[in-house]
């Protein structure tokens, strides 16, 4: 499909948000580097609500698609120990080549109107993923099989919901510690805050369930 002129300024958006961050995002620098005139950009977006709206979207989509995939990667067995810090360095290293666009998340995801809905719609369904996998370890480990109800569910979900806020928390320390020297710190950081939802998701879960608590253990 061919490209339109309004994908071409979308494309200026996103390029110019991943290297500059939202505060680079104008439509003066959207004119400029097109070679437009900065009115020339509302003939292809409303305005600016719109092409930050849309800009983010595809900035905060394309970088769930990415934690996802570390997420789920097949070669992380989480029972296994030392699991929560690999994916935890990853994810470190990500925020790290990714810092401005997580910037995008946390500056704008409680916004009103069409930008904040749109990440918050995005975000919902990160959770709704790492809240799978949090289910599927946690069945792993304590052998439960049986459906959870509406309660229990809404347990999961909160604990999702925190693992993810301490994930975008860790990533905005990192955009202002990107250096090497400050890695290992980084990713020690985000898995004891990780472990600490996984071992609270347990706690809760056993007890309300009537299972064994689980044996907290940290590195």
């Amino acid at each position: 499909m061919a490209m339109t002129r309004r994908d071409d300024v979308l494309r200026e958006a996103v390029t110019l948000v991943r290297a500059g961050g939202p505060a680079a995002l104008t439509s003066g620098n959207v004119a400029a580097a097109l070679g437009l005139t900065q009115s020339a950009i509302y003939r292809h977006v409303r305005d600016m609500d719109e092409l930050t709206a849309l800009t983010s979207e595809i900035i905060v989509g394309e970088l769930t698609a990415v934690v996802h995939q570390l997420l789920l990667d097949p070669d992380i067995d989480w029972g296994e120990t030392g699991s929560f810090q690999r994916i935890s360095a990853r994810l470190v290293e990500t925020m790290a080549e990714r810092s401005q666009e997580f910037s995008v998340v946390d500056r704008w995801r409680f916004e009103p109107g069409e930008l904040g809905r749109g990440i918050r719609h995005t975000l919902a369904a990160a959770r709704a993923v790492a809240g799978d996998l949090l289910e599927q370890e946690w069945r792993t480990e304590f052998g439960w099989t049986a459906p959870l109800d509406d309660a229990d569910t809404s347990v999961l979900d909160a604990y999702a919901q925190l693992m993810q806020d301490e994930v975008i928390a860790v990533a905005r320390l990192v955009s202002s510690r990107a250096g090497p020297e400050h890695r290992d710190e980084m990713t020690q950081l985000l898995e004891y805050r990780l472990l600490s939802g996984w071992y609270s998701l347990s706690i809760d879960l056993n007890d309300r369930l009537g299972l064994d608590k689980p044996l907290v253990t940290f590195p």
